[in-house]
């Protein structure tokens, strides 16, 4: 369980690095979908690195808070970009 908003964003920091690192993998092994033209392939590696590069921004920019009301308030707001399934599990975790 993580108890406050630093441990939470040091999680979060985590699972996106975790991400750009399978995105990294699936560059190189070109395991991604089937696409029409081959330059959309490069556009859609950098549109998913730049998708995880905002989330990052986005945590970044939220301010560090005291009291759990305002840590959810804090997770909250980062659902609108961070996947709803993921999402779940934290904010079941305060």
């Amino acid at each position: 369980m993580l108890d406050n908003a630093d441990e939470q964003a040091a999680q979060v920091r985590r699972e996106l690095d975790g991400r750009l690192q399978l995105v990294e993998q699936m560059s190189r092994q070109r395991k991604h979908p089937k696409f029409v033209v081959k330059e959309m392939e490069s556009m859609y590696v950098d549109e998913l690195k730049a998708a995880i590069n905002l989330l990052m921004a986005n945590l970044e920019s939220l301010p560090v808070s005291k009291g759990r009301d305002s840590n959810v308030l804090a997770i909250l707001q980062l659902s609108k970009w961070y996947p709803q399934k993921d999402m779940s599990r934290w904010i079941n975790c305060m």
